[in-house]
């Protein structure tokens, strides 16, 4: 009850204040910086990493363990999570807080590029993202066809569906994945040759 008769003897002091509040909140707003997505530095690193035409259970052989295997050399580790699909091997790296997430990305950077020796020939060195705001999906675009096999959606992805999205200022769209891509095997029968001779 004071407050209100306090500001029904002083209006003009009570417009005053309202006024100097609706500047200095304009002036507060205006110079505000906002951020999108602002820096959270998760203690994440993802690896992905792609080979076309490799089961799970080979993407896991061939990759996977070789990468754990090296990967927990690296400083800050908390945990290695692996997941393989077909052609794509994905490692998640957890690291404890506070790590300096530079100087791990540093890390697990050379040690992938270490463990290319072991890989199969033709493989390409890995993606490697840290976890942040900026680095998370937007969208998933999902493609499925009955008359259509796997390998042909793949190449209408790759050739027709990607291309539409680069024109899009600001999009990053990732190459597709979920088919075999194209290859030519060749397999030698060198034993009859052999025995000829």
């Amino acid at each position: 009850m004071g407050l209100i008769r306090s500001a029904l003897r002083k209006p003009i002091t009570i417009l005053v204040l309202v006024a100097g509040l609706l500047f200095f909140g304009i002036a507060a707003v205006r110079s505000v910086k906002i951020d999108i997505f602002p820096d959270m530095n998760l203690p994440v690193i993802y690896i992905s990493h792609p080979y076309g035409g490799f089961t799970p259970d080979q993407m896991e052989t061939f990759f996977g363990k070789q990468y754990v295997n090296l990967l927990l050399y690296v400083g800050g580790v908390k945990s290695i999570e692996t997941k393989n699909i077909l052609g794509l091997t994905l490692i998640k790296l957890t690291f404890y807080d506070g790590t300096n997430m530079a100087q791990a990305a540093a890390e697990v950077t050379g040690y992938t590029n270490r463990a290319q020796a072991s890989f199969p020939p033709g493989s390409q060195p890995p993606f490697i993202l840290r976890f942040d705001a900026s680095t998370l999906p937007v969208g998933q675009l999902v493609i499925s066809s009955d008359k259509r096999s796997n390998n042909e959606l793949l190449d209408l992805a790759n050739i027709y569906v990607r291309a539409q999205f680069s024109s899009v200022p600001g999009l990053v769209a990732p190459a597709p994945f979920g088919g075999n891509v194209r290859t030519v095997v060749i397999k030698a029968d060198l034993w009859p040759a052999a025995l000829a001779d």
